[in-house]
């Protein structure tokens, strides 16, 4: 596990701008959705075959480049202002740790990022103001545990069936 050396974030005169210019519109109540802040910001196209699941998956840290980052597997839509504002202030008066204890946690799929149970707004903030990369602990899926939406839909609709068995 990477320890912290207290390095801050330098933004450049445009990701300045940026962070500013989102911070207005969230103050100004501009800001309602993710989409708000950044222009795509998708669920995955399929999901985990969680039965074949047979240990945890690995785990990395490193940095992420934040275009790679589609969206969160658990509650896309969320959005937290205050949160939204903290983070932009700690950007803008560069308290904004580059590496920290406590990074976004994410799950690789394929090429995309997902953010999983932390670091959401921190993500959405990054690509909103243009930083390209952000320091994030990921777990990796393997491809083969990866259900395609035309194949997601034929096991549940079997797990569906099946649980209609059993309660008869």
């Amino acid at each position: 596990m990477y320890r912290p050396s207290g390095e801050t974030l330098s933004l450049t005169p445009e990701q300045t701008a940026h962070a500013r210019q989102l911070l207005k519109r969230t103050v100004d109540g501009e800001v309602e959705s993710p989409t708000d802040i950044v222009d795509s910001w998708e669920e995955p196209t399929g999901t985990i075959d969680w039965e074949r699941k047979e240990d945890l998956f690995p785990e990395e840290e490193s940095f992420i480049t934040l275009s790679a980052i589609a969206d969160s597997v658990s509650s896309p839509s969320r959005l937290e202002k205050p949160r939204i504002k903290k983070i932009l202030v700690c950007l803008l008066e560069e308290e904004f740790e580059v590496q920290n204890t406590a990074p976004p946690k994410l799950r690789k799929c394929g090429d995309c990022f997902y953010v999983t149970d932390d670091g959401h707004h921190r993500s959405m903030v990054a690509r909103a103001i243009g930083l390209n990369e952000l320091y994030a602990k990921y777990e990796i899926v393997s491809p083969e545990l990866l259900i395609q939406p035309d194949r997601w839909t034929t096991q549940l609709r079997k797990m569906i069936l099946m649980r209609a068995f059993l309660l008869h």
